[in-house]
Order: C-alpha cells, then sequence, then structure tokens
C-alpha cells in the first residue's frame, strides 16, 4: 500500500491478507488516539463508561489485538524430539507418543485462547468504532 496524497493505493498484493495491511495501520491509529486522549484535556470516554479508565482498558484490548494478529504459537520443543532424523514423510505418518499427545491438546487449548483474546479486541473495535473520536 501507498498513499497518493490522502488516498490509499492498494495493490493486488495488499489484498491476498488485507487483514495483515490493515493491522499495523489500525494499530498505529489506536496508540496514536489514545495517547492524544490522555495527554490533552481532549480526552474523555464515550457514553456507557463510567471512567475514563474503562475506556482506555477497552482501548488496550482493541491494540493488543492488531498487535497480536500475527502471533504464532509455536509447538513445544519436546514435541519434536521424538522426530529427529526422521524422513518428512514418516513424521507426517508416526503415531504421536503419549506425552505428544499431551502436549497437542495444550497447544490446541493455547490457540484457542489466543484466538478468543483476539476476537474480543475485534469485536470491540467494531463496536466502538463510531466512538474513536475527541
Amino acid at each position: 500500500m501507498r498513499m497518493r496524497g490522502k488516498l490509499p493505493i492498494f495493490s493486488y498484493r495488499d489484498t491476498f491478507s488485507l487483514d495483515a495491511t490493515l493491522a499495523p495501520i489500525i494499530c498505529a491509529g489506536l496508540k496514536k488516539f489514545k495517547d492524544t486522549i490522555s495527554s490533552t484535556d481532549w480526552g474523555g470516554y464515550p457514553n456507557g463508561f463510567k471512567t475514563e479508565e474503562d475506556w482506555h482498558e477497552v482501548l488496550d484490548k482493541m491494540i493488543w489485538s492488531f498487535e497480536n494478529v500475527d502471533f504464532e504459537i509455536g509447538l513445544p520443543p519436546e514435541y519434536w524430539e521424538e522426530f529427529d532424523g526422521l524422513d518428512p514423510l514418516e513424521v507426517i505418518t508416526r503415531e504421536r507418543t503419549p506425552t505428544q499427545k499431551v502436549l497437542w491438546g495444550e497447544y490446541m487449548d493455547n490457540c484457542e485462547a489466543h484466538q478468543e483474546k483476539l476476537q474480543e479486541g475485534f469485536d470491540l473495535f467494531a463496536k466502538h468504532f463510531r466512538s474513536l473520536w475527541w
């Protein structure tokens, strides 16, 4: 993506993973927005919030999601130890050990928790999109 004046110009490559293209832009904007409302008298918070701190907590959740959208949770090294020296086809077809099955379950739980936390921030962004002004 590039800018021509105030208009963004997207190439077809930018649209392959538009979420990855937009996430850093939105994240930088949310950080600047929070910094601006925190350091000036123009701050405040939207209707529906009891305090400015509550609003900042929601902004932090949004920021976290856009910062971590590309973060990948990896399997622990112990999972791969059983495969050292094996042919790739053997890795695919080999039965997993009980330890590997436990590690896989933990990995999947961590992935699910990460996705839920990401989605919480994205949902808050959508819900409060029209409140991002000062």
